[in-house]
């Protein structure tokens, strides 16, 4: 058995790259659905703490600190509306945290997340 073979060139559909990046996602800033010890900070929040920053080369997406008992460690959580029935996605990662409590992940569900989804983490 061997790979499929792709029927055509891929074709560049988006790029989340800049000092722009933050335009194509939206800040969840909901309550953790895993009930984890964090808070989750809107786009002005993230951005005006430092938390949430883009260049032309880098983006950066942090933490703050320990969790406070009863508010949680200050963290971004970011998504996409946009749908993708298939592709090719690539995404260069220079630094992932590591750490008691960090979950740092890169995501791809459907539009119910209890129905499927990949998680590269």
């Amino acid at each position: 058995a061997g790979y499929g073979r792709a029927a055509g060139d891929y074709l560049l559909q988006d790029s989340y790259v800049g000092n722009d990046f933050f335009a194509g996602w939206e800040f969840w800033d909901a309550p953790d659905p895993t009930h984890g010890a964090v808070r989750y900070l809107d786009r002005k929040g993230a951005i005006s703490s430092g938390l949430a920053t883009a260049t032309t080369d880098r983006v950066h997406l942090g933490s703050r600190g320990a969790a406070k008992p009863g508010d949680g460690r200050q963290s971004i959580r970011i998504q996409t509306a946009a749908v993708y029935n298939a592709g090719l996605f690539v995404v260069e990662i220079e630094h992932m945290p590591t750490g008691c409590g960090s979950w740092p992940a890169f995501w791809m569900y459907g539009e119910d997340a209890r129905g499927g989804h990949a998680e590269f983490s």
